[in-house]
């Protein structure tokens, strides 16, 4: 990472860096030694919003990174370090993105970042890709696109403790090996596979290319996907049976409009109903202080 981009981040508190999996000698802050490192290798993490690339990178990072805006815009940039190895490793976590053809302000600074074309930015040195096990289907597209731009590239796939609890399953190193790039089974709030996911940061620079880079016409996206679910015995989730129970009341339109208007009117009477005798409570303290204000004048 070269000090042009380092010098381009927010200051953030210097605060003490926890260390929550063994192993993890973490670095943040700002003003002191524990600072981005110049020159280090930048690794991105990338993928799809609510997939769980926050909660890695807190892992990794230790809880505590540098925080601020990507130049000329509003998206906040994460960053942070953590030893792995013996060596030294920029974390970067990207803003959600379903997709690397942009229809948003995030998703354009993912693909400017990871495709080498903002000018204020310089491409990371290698990828993690972080997917949701349960929505993997809808991934893949996210993946051939991340694939195609030939980047090292490593493969976290979450939420699997979730697929299996609605009957799915997934061989993740079978999926790595269609894919043709290193995988691990992550659960990031809980520290599963985290020391797996550090093993595969600290040879880094060994991480593979994908040897046959993924299609780019949609529809031979879609078959790719297909062929590559299947060598991963990949079955996706049921359905979650509380939401589903929940959608046939609220999804239906006349007990869905009953429920809409009842909590509606919930609001209302809590705002102007049961919230109105608190408003003269406070003006009789208040009356009451001021007249005690007045008698201890005299």
């Amino acid at each position: 990472m070269s000090t042009h981009d380092t010098t381009r981040h927010a200051s953030g508190q210097s605060q003490h860096c926890e260390q929550p999996y063994d192993g993890a000698d973490c670095h943040c802050g700002s003003g002191s030694s524990k600072t981005l490192v110049a020159g280090a290798p930048r690794v991105a993490l990338a993928g799809a919003p609510n997939a769980g690339k926050t909660s890695i990178y807190n892992a990794l990072t230790g809880l505590h990174a540098k925080t601020g805006n990507y130049p000329g815009v509003t998206v906040q940039r994460s960053m942070g370090t953590c030893k792995v190895g013996g060596k030294t490793l920029t974390i970067e976590d990207l803003p959600g993105a379903y997709s690397l053809d942009p229809i948003s302000p995030d998703e354009q600074i993912v693909h400017d970042v990871l495709t080498g074309t903002s000018t204020t930015v310089s491409a990371p040195d290698a990828l993690v890709i972080v997917v949701d096990a349960t929505t993997l289907q809808r991934g893949m597209n996210f993946i051939a696109e991340a694939l195609a731009l030939e980047l090292p590239t490593c493969l976290v796939v979450t939420m699997t403790d979730e697929l299996s609890r609605r009957t799915g399953r997934l061989n993740v190193a079978a999926l790595g090996q269609a894919l043709g790039i290193p995988a691990v089974r992550v659960i990031g709030h809980r520290g599963v596979g985290m020391p797996d996911l550090r093993a595969q940061l600290a040879q880094v620079e060994n991480w593979q290319r994908t040897p046959l880079p993924p299609p780019t016409d949609p529809d031979e996206i879609t078959s790719w996907a297909d062929s590559v679910l299947a060598a991963a015995d990949y079955q996706a989730p049921q359905n979650d049976q509380i939401t589903s129970a929940v959608d046939k009341v609220l999804l239906r339109p006349i007990p869905g409009t009953i429920v809409f208007f009842t909590i509606m009117f919930l609001f209302f009477q809590a705002i102007f109903t049961w919230a109105a005798p608190f408003p003269g409570r406070r003006r009789r303290r208040f009356r009451v202080s001021g007249a005690a204000g007045a008698r201890l004048a005299r």
